[in-house]
């Protein structure tokens, strides 16, 4: 189990920041770690268990794209669609590297193609338009709420205060 928390359309305060990761941290107590920029703060917290070296750290950026990406859950099929993404340089061995460059190669419709109990936000700032995914039976929680230009985002429903 991760948690995940941000807020979409602003930048969070410092004292916002250190509220959502506390809501969070009781769902990943191996890691945790903050994206920050001027249309998103994105929080996550991690439980280790694929791939836990540092190279599985989230929120995950690719640095040519921009790029962001955190996951809660598990992908069941990522050994799979990693053998399909021929000629990726991957850093890590996590199911959400899998993910990203699914979607850096294949865009949103991506998602369709995982197989497992997942929540996840990708931000493209190339776009400006942020993803928020659950799996097909909502396994894993992802709770939003959305008000004028700012959309705030948990897997904790007390996340969104």
């Amino acid at each position: 189990m991760c948690g995940l928390a941000g807020i979409a359309g602003r930048t969070a305060e410092k004292e916002q920041i250190r509220a959502a990761l506390r809501c969070v941290e009781h769902r990943g107590p191996d890691d945790h770690g903050v994206y920050e920029d001027s249309q998103l703060s994105l929080v996550h917290t991690r439980l280790s268990i694929i791939d836990p070296s540092r190279a599985g750290h989230q929120p995950m950026k690719d640095e040519a794209t921009g790029v962001v990406i955190a996951c809660n859950g598990e992908i069941y099929n990522y050994r799979e669609l990693r053998l399909g993404l021929d000629g990726e340089d991957f850093r890590s061995q996590s199911d959400t590297e899998v993910v990203l460059r699914l979607y850096l190669r294949h865009g949103i419709t991506s998602i369709n193609m995982l197989r497992g109990m997942f929540a996840l936000v990708i931000w493209d700032p190339r776009t400006r338009t942020l993803h928020l995914c659950r799996d097909r039976f909502g396994i894993k929680p992802l709770y939003y709420h959305h008000e004028g230009d700012v959309l705030a985002f948990s897997s904790e429903i007390k996340g969104l205060t």
